[in-house]
Formats: structure tokens, C-alpha cells, sequence
């Protein structure tokens, strides 16, 4: 497994990019957050197209990085490991791909945090078609109103308060 000067400088190039639009991501996915807990919707949409356009971006400058890596023969990421930390440069290429690890880890926390936002939101949404429905008489739930909008049985639900 042999690699050049030009090898260690194409991939040095590319873990720099991956590292920018890592942290382009991550700024995105907050913004979507923020949209999210403020239901700006069009900012909102405008956040998930940018992020799949960015990931699409991502997957393919990784898929650029890991052939380059694997013309100079390392595929498995133990073999990226242990090339990355042969290297002259192994100090600021692993604490590169370290940055670019942790960013992405963000990113995937504050996704899975924008993920309960929204299924809090289609939850909210669900019960309140439900109970819609019920008080129409489209199906009759017991533990909320029959068709004559008449309590049935079970808990008691606040529809408002004075």
C-alpha cells in the first residue's frame, strides 16, 4: 500500500471540504430547529431541501474521499485509521478527521432532537383529528365524547378555560 505526496494533499483537500460542509450542516440543522419550535414553515421547507441538497453534496465528496483512499489501497476504516496515523501530517489529519467525526455527531444529535419536535407536532395533530372526528360522530371513541358531544366514560379532557 503506497501512496504520494499528491495523494496526501488530494485527501487533505477533501477532509477539509467534508469538515465545511459538516459544519454548513450542523448550522442548517439548527436552523431548522428553530424554524421547527417556531412552526416557520416556509423556513422550515427551505431548511430540509438545503439539508438534502448538503447531504447529497456530503455523500458524494465521501464517496470522492474513500476512493482516494482506497487507490492507495485502504479500504476498511481501520486501514484509514492506521494510514491516517502513519502519515508525517498524522497528527493534523486525525485531529481533522476527529473534528469532521464530532461535527457529524452533532449534527446527527440536533436531527434526532428536530425529529421529536416534529413527532410531538403529528401527535398534538393526531389527537386533535381525533377528537374532531369523535365529536362528529365519524367513530365513537369512549374515552372522549360520544356523537351527541356528551361525555361517555373515561378521563376527563379540558377543552378550555375561562
Amino acid at each position: 500500500m503506497t501512496y504520494t505526496q499528491n495523494d496526501v494533499a488530494l485527501i487533505k483537500t477533501t477532509l477539509a471540504e467534508m469538515i465545511a460542509q459538516a459544519e454548513k450542516l450542523a448550522r442548517i440543522t439548527a436552523d431548522e430547529g428553530a424554524a421547527l419550535r417556531n412552526a416557520e414553515i416556509e423556513l422550515i421547507n427551505q431548511r430540509v431541501k438545503d439539508k438534502r441538497d448538503l447531504v447529497t453534496g456530503l455523500v458524494e465528496t465521501d464517496n470522492r474521499f474513500r476512493k482516494q483512499l482506497s487507490q492507495c489501497g485502504y479500504t476498511s476504516n481501520e486501514e484509514i485509521h492506521a494510514f491516517l496515523n502513519r502519515l508525517n501530517y498524522a497528527n493534523e489529519l486525525e485531529q481533522s478527521w476527529r473534528n469532521y467525526v464530532k461535527i457529524m455527531q452533532r449534527c446527527d444529535q440536533l436531527n434526532k432532537q428536530n425529529s421529536a419536535l416534529v413527532n410531538v407536532g403529528l401527535r398534538h395533530t393526531r389527537q386533535a383529528i381525533d377528537f374532531l372526528r369523535s365529536c362528529v360522530g365519524e367513530y365513537a371513541d369512549p374515552d372522549v365524547y360520544g356523537p351527541r358531544t356528551k361525555r361517555t366514560a373515561g378521563t376527563n379532557y379540558v377543552i378550555a378555560k375561562a
